[in-house]
């Protein structure tokens, strides 16, 4: 019992593990979802907000810087003189003032010559006059910028060429380090831009995110001059805190989700233990005591324990009603097994007084020899064979077939022989014995049952045959240095089935070496797995293979030869026979 109890507590525990991994699992994996969706939704519009935040800037920037005939003509004098700024770089403490009246001495020429571009003016100043100028109009570009950068949403900017001639060149770079460059996928990006001029589509802003150590979302806005795109002005920022804050919230999500999930777990499991797993601990701990000590009381008490109302209360009480139920089976099929033990033992009693009616020592004289035979299908039949002298020339020979089987059966063929043999030791012929027979069974036959009878008398220093038949089997006969054949006598009626009735008689002589085998329906009516009967043609073929034989081998042959035809198929009736052979 201890290794029962031991084995049933380790199960459970399995049970409780099991169900809290699955909870823990599903309940993991939906807040893991939940926060991933969560998570890239305020990605998404972390991404939409910055680049809308960074084309307004774009604009704004392009708008304030690039907006006169001078920004044109500082493009294209940058595109002459390269990116590497050393003429910025050199440049001495005057070259804005320089610059301011540079610009205004091309106003005045403009104005005195009268023309109408400032471009054509600037391009007509010495080289001196045009380097203070650049260095006027690029530090204006920087003021600017990094007006710019204070008060708008980037991090950097970048003034890229990107025309044919000076490709890649820097007009402006506000960061320490003045030949800092931008990544290959910038570049990359530059590149597209540049292609896309040449196919005419060069005209908005375009964004690209590069994660190179940390995340940084980049825009690109094309810069036009005389109407061809000259530069790309590249807006940079930084979002390495924002995606740091991202992951950190997305950590604090999973981890508040982990401990709410254990919690919620665990009340999970405790209402699952309390509610199911414990409850059904006590019907299995129930079920393996009533197994063992067969006790419904103490299994009905342990069920009263279980208070939950859902299916494992019904189960509880369904086990307590069973047990319940189970008690009075056992002792209901403890009193019919011994009923059943008590008529098997009557029936074998009534089986042993059946066959003790019948006559077991077969007389062997001068004159004849003979043999007798009754198998019953059940453990007590309804056949009846019979042979008894009558004087001492005549021989009676009985063989008679019940209507029904079992215990009626016998007990009506025992009242049938019987009557049967006192008609026939009072004298008269076969016909006028089982007529008399006949009235005597019909009295008090309420269950109306019936038997047929064939009834022979042989005298013996004739070997003449007297017989009657009612309602039985053909006898069959064998004459000397012949084979067995049916002789088709004359039939009546059944005995018992109505009072009053004539019976006909018939003789016939059984010369010496003749043979007479008179038999129940048990014989030819023998059926095999496949419902085929044995029939009287067979019957003859078994009796002819040795008809020389004595009474009890030919009775043994057609035994056996019906036994091998009915194979494992069950016997449906009583098979009983009786033969008579006639000394030479």
């Amino acid at each position: 019992m201890s290794e029962i109890k031991k084995t049933t507590k380790k199960k459970n525990r399995r049970l409780v593990v099991q169900i809290s991994i699955i909870t823990f699992a599903l309940f993991l994996a939906s807040m893991t979802v939940i926060s991933l969706i969560s998570i890239f939704g305020s990605y998404k519009l972390y991404y939409e907000t910055k680049t809308n935040s960074l084309r307004n800037s774009a604009e704004a920037l392009k708008t304030l810087v690039f907006r006169n005939e001078s920004t044109e003509w500082l493009l294209e004098y940058l595109d002459r003189n390269g990116s590497d700024m050393e003429w910025f770089l050199d440049a001495d403490d005057d070259a804005d003032k320089k610059g301011i009246e540079a610009l205004y001495n091309a106003f005045s020429i403009m104005e005195s010559e009268g023309s109408k571009t400032l471009k054509t003016v600037l391009e007509k100043l010495d080289e001196e006059d045009q380097r203070n100028l650049a260095v006027y109009l690029t530090d204006q570009f920087f003021t600017t910028a990094l007006m710019q950068i204070e008060n708008k949403d980037y991090d950097n900017i970048f003034i890229i060429n990107i025309s044919s001639e000076g490709y890649g060149q820097f007009y402006l770079n506000d960061t320490e380090n003045m030949e800092e460059q931008l990544s290959i996928d910038d570049d990359k990006t530059i590149q597209r831009l540049r292609n896309s001029t040449e196919k005419e589509t060069f005209g908005e802003t375009v964004f690209d995110t590069v994660f190179d150590d940390g995340m940084q979302l980049l825009s690109y806005t094309p810069i036009y001059s005389e109407g061809k795109p000259k530069a790309v002005l590249v807006l940079r920022n930084d979002c390495d805190d924002y995606v740091s804050l991202l992951w950190n919230n997305l950590l604090t999500m999973l981890l508040w989700g982990v401990i709410s999930l254990l919690i919620t777990d665990a009340l999970i499991v405790l209402f699952v233990y309390r509610k199911a797993i414990r409850p059904l601990a006590t019907v299995k701990k129930a079920v393996l005591d009533y197994k063992s000590d067969k006790d419904s009381a103490k299994a009905a008490e342990k069920m009263q324990k279980i208070k939950v109302r859902n299916e494992i209360g019904v189960l509880a009480d369904s086990f307590s009603e069973m047990t319940g139920e189970l008690d009075s089976y056992m002792t209901e099929n403890l009193r019919l097994t011994s009923e059943r033990e008590r008529i098997a033992a009557e029936l074998e009693m009534a089986s042993e007084i059946q066959l003790d009616m019948l006559p077991k020592v077969f007389p062997s004289s001068t004159a004849f020899e003979l043999y007798a035979s009754m198998d019953p299908a059940k453990e007590v039949g309804g056949d009846f064979y019979d042979f008894f002298m009558i004087d001492e020339d005549h021989l009676a020979l009985v063989i008679a077939d019940v209507s029904g089987k079992g215990m009626p059966a016998a007990l009506f063929m025992m009242k049938s022989k019987i009557i049967i043999k006192e008609n026939a030791l009072s004298g008269g012929t076969p016909a006028r014995i089982i007529e008399k027979a006949n009235n005597a069974i019909c009295e008090n036959n309420d269950a109306m049952m019936f038997v047929t009878v064939w009834l022979g008398i042989l005298e013996l220093s004739t070997g003449k045959l007297t017989a009657a038949n009612a309602g039985h089997e053909y006898p069959i006969i064998r004459q000397p240095d012949g084979g067995f054949e049916l002789f088709k006598d004359k039939h009546g009626i059944s005995l018992g089935m109505r009072k009053n009735r004539t019976f006909k008689e018939y003789e016939l002589t059984l010369q010496k070496g003749s043979t007479l085998f008179v038999y129940t329906d048990g014989a030819p009516e023998a059926a095999n797995g496949e419902e085929t009967l044995y029939g009287t043609d067979r019957l003859l073929e078994a009796l002819n293979r040795e008809p020389d034989s004595s009474p009890q081998k030919l009775i043994d042959d057609v035994h056996k030869a019906v036994d091998e035809f009915v194979g494992d198929a069950p016997q449906f009736d009583d098979l009983t026979m009786l033969c008579v052979k006639i000394k030479e």
